[in-house]
């Protein structure tokens, strides 16, 4: 599985997760932001269904094996074993690409 290609890359998928989760959050909070997620970002236009079909794809795609506490996907252990700073700056990206950070 290693040399194929991821359906959502893992800075995104991080994203998605963000945006679903802010989403799912309004309608409880009354609140249109979290940190992770302060504004619309580039996942707005996608539902709350295909969102959630997106992150499902993902796991199942990169697959954590509890095991040896790694991913089985080297995209995702890749990402997982960066900086958090440097994760953090990826996913702003996939949220927010028009900005340069």
């Amino acid at each position: 599985m290693t040399g194929d290609r991821l359906t959502l890359e893992p800075a995104s998928a991080v994203a998605v997760g963000h945006c679903l989760a802010a989403r799912l959050r309004r309608p409880l909070l009354d609140a249109p932001a979290t940190n992770d997620h302060p504004r619309p970002c580039a996942w707005e236009d996608f539902t709350r269904e295909e969102l959630s079909h997106m992150l499902a794809d993902f796991g199942v795609e990169a697959g954590y094996d509890q095991r040896w506490e790694r991913y089985r996907h080297v995209d995702a252990e890749r990402f997982h074993a960066l900086p958090r700073s440097e994760q953090s700056r990826r996913v702003h990206h996939a949220q927010y690409p028009e900005e340069t950070r």
